[in-house]
């Protein structure tokens, strides 16, 4: 078939060409066309023999939320000071450079999994807060949720956390308390307790205490239950002492 299609081109060419005069106005077209011709048969070619690909569209902000997870098993191993960038690059799947497109540090990617974490802590106790259940109920779900539900499963970032905050009190960072901010924190929890031990106090189900000292002391337990499971999780179930703190917490302020 080639070989056809090729005689018949130069028989057509030679009979084109025969007035002298225009020979070579017609070699010159008769060169494009052929060229074009050509051009068009290998890419209708190539077309065939290859499938044609969609560009490639990243989710950033699944990219982001991987990085953050890569981030923790390396914090969870190394601890947050000790940790490389490198090592967190090599452990999500990327460059090092792609980590840099979306964090600067790695205290900025440790701040992004810290407002995640406690974002999602904050809804599920301002929901409890604003529900329709009674004082005593909401006070009993708020300690469960922050005892119970936000440490199952979290177990591992919970220890990061308490990590990286001994080590910035240690260094003196004052890094660790921008990202860190416990006080913001505190208050606003503090402020979330003490709304319902109010509500209670009005409708004369608890005594009329001071409802922020109330609020402050219940934190501080629950600190301090969060700082001794940390250093041996093996010295309570935090199930059972929920119940056993909010049992006697609600002893207290009753109004019997």
């Amino acid at each position: 078939m080639k070989s056809t299609g090729l005689k018949a081109g130069i028989f057509f060419v030679k009979k084109w060409l025969r007035p002298q005069s225009l020979r070579k106005t017609r070699v010159f077209y008769l060169t494009t066309l052929f060229s074009c011709i050509i051009f068009m048969t290998d890419w209708s070619v190539n077309k065939k023999d290859k499938k044609f690909q969609m560009p490639k569209f990243v989710d950033k902000e699944a990219k982001r939320l991987e990085i953050i997870s890569a981030a923790m098993k390396v914090f969870a191993q190394s601890g947050v000071v000790n940790a490389k960038m490198s090592e967190i690059a090599e452990v999500a799947g990327v460059g090092k450079g792609t980590i840099y497109e979306y964090f600067r540090s790695k205290e900025e990617i440790f701040s992004h999994a810290f407002e995640l974490f406690f974002q999602e802590m904050r809804t599920a106790l301002r929901e409890i807060a604003n529900s329709s259940d009674s004082p005593e109920a909401r006070l009993r779900k708020f300690i469960k949720t922050a005892l119970v539900d936000f440490t199952t499963g979290n177990e591992e970032f919970l220890n990061i956390m308490l990590d990286f905050w001994a080590e910035g009190i240690r260094s003196k960072n004052e890094n660790v308390s921008q990202i860190l901010d416990l006080d913001a924190i505190y208050s606003e929890f503090r402020a979330v307790i003490a709304s319902i031990l109010d509500e209670g106090i009005r409708e004369g189900s608890f005594r009329p205490v001071d409802s922020n000292i109330a609020a402050s002391t219940l934190i501080g337990v629950l600190d301090g239950l969060y700082l001794q499971w940390a250093i041996n999780p093996f010295v309570f179930k935090f199930e059972e002492v929920g119940d056993f703190l909010v049992d006697n917490f609600l002893r207290g302020i009753k109004n019997n």
